[in-house]
């Protein structure tokens, strides 16, 4: 054996189609801080690059939150009217009114969930927890401006 000087990075080959998985390594070199950017030729937009970034640092699932939380932020204006039962006009309508109230109660467990994470780590991590907090009230705060004259509405009617 050589001696190892690098990090080591394991992954999963598969050996046959229903077959184990072998795992080998691969010596990136004396890398202290690796590239985790998938490179596919020399040229990126800066647009690719900071949407990168921004997984990297959020995480898929709380970009996928971010998403959502957009879609339905962009929704709300169309809510409004009658409950459409069939087609795509039933996402402003039935889909996105229900998911909305699921939200108001997964931003503050995220909120709560980033803070006791933050709790934990040492000082150079605690600012990505805290950039996740701040999205997470902003979104939030969004949502319920964006939805709240629908939300009145249908309690006024009631």
């Amino acid at each position: 054996m050589t001696e190892y000087d690098g990090p080591l990075l394991y992954t999963a080959v598969p050996s046959g189609m229903f077959g184990p998985s072998h795992y080998s390594a691969h010596d990136w070199g004396s890398q202290s801080n690796i590239d985790y950017n998938c490179k596919i030729g020399s040229e990126q937009s800066s647009a690719d690059l900071v949407f990168r970034k921004f997984i990297r640092r959020v995480g898929v699932l709380r970009a996928m939150l971010a998403a959502v939380t957009i879609l339905l932020i962009a929704m709300a204006p169309f809510a409004g009217g009658e409950t459409q039962l069939s087609g795509w006009a039933m996402m402003p309508t039935l889909i996105a009114p229900a998911l909305v109230p699921m939200l108001f109660f997964v931003f503050p467990l995220d909120m709560t969930m980033s803070a006791v994470y933050m709790s934990g780590k040492s000082a150079e991590h605690k600012p990505r927890y805290q950039f996740i907090i701040a999205m997470d009230i902003v979104l939030l705060l969004l949502l319920f401006l964006a939805w709240l004259p629908f939300f009145r509405s249908l309690l006024r009617g009631a």
